[in-house]
């Protein structure tokens, strides 16, 4: 029944928490149980405490296995199909060009922990997780990620502001951000953040 029930609810490859899965008139303990019993069967695999998945169809010999990131992505951002977090840092910055930087440490802000700070790790890599000033949803989160950069831009980009403000113009063009929507949350951030969007020349244009 369980393993009917994971294969319907999950893609080969894809990480399966313990903590999500319930089944009508079973126990927590019972699940757990029967978890084990298909990994002993190898019909899923444990990837480390909690986190189990499906293995693909491979040739390669001990098969398809799953990455860190793709288990931090579905863990602290995108859990269940809610928008709950964000890379931020030196990863974000990166990701947009303004960093030439890869950092060994991912940041992610996410909604899924109480602390301003704190260091988990998944396997072999480490992340760093945040708690969001405001609750990430699906239809702020570009919008917070981007104000985070700002707030130490001056720390996370290696170019220029003349190289840094075109960078982050087409971000903002390419994620469909306005400004206005940056200066709805502005409230929940440090004056520095406001005086970097200044610096990047972002209050020059329209708002389109």
């Amino acid at each position: 029944m369980l393993y009917d029930y994971l294969r319907s609810q999950y893609r080969p490859n894809e990480p399966i928490f313990l903590s999500d899965v319930t089944l009508p008139g079973v126990s927590r303990d019972a699940v757990r149980q029967q978890f084990k019993t298909l990994c002993d069967a190898g019909k899923i695999v444990r990837y480390e405490d909690g986190v189990y998945y499906i293995p693909a169809q491979t040739r390669l010999k001990g098969g398809a296995r799953l990455s860190p990131d793709l288990v931090a992505l579905r863990k602290y951002i995108d859990h269940k199909g809610s928008t709950d977090g964000y890379y931020s840092g030196f990863t974000f910055a990166n990701q947009v060009g303004a960093s030439l930087q890869v950092p060994q440490v991912r940041e992610i802000v996410t909604n899924r922990t109480n602390s301003w700070r704190r260091a988990v790790r998944i396997r072999n890599q480490e992340f760093v997780l945040r708690k969001p000033r405001v609750p990430v949803t699906a239809e702020n989160a570009k919008a917070l990620q981007l104000l985070d950069l700002f707030k130490d831009l001056d720390s996370y980009s290696d170019l220029p502001v003349s190289q840094t403000a075109p960078i982050i113009r087409r971000y903002m063009k390419n994620a469909g951000l306005t400004l206005s929507q940056l200066e709805a949350f502005l409230p929940s951030y440090p004056a520095k953040t406001l005086r970097m969007m200044y610096e990047v020349g972002l209050f020059k244009g329209d708002d389109s």
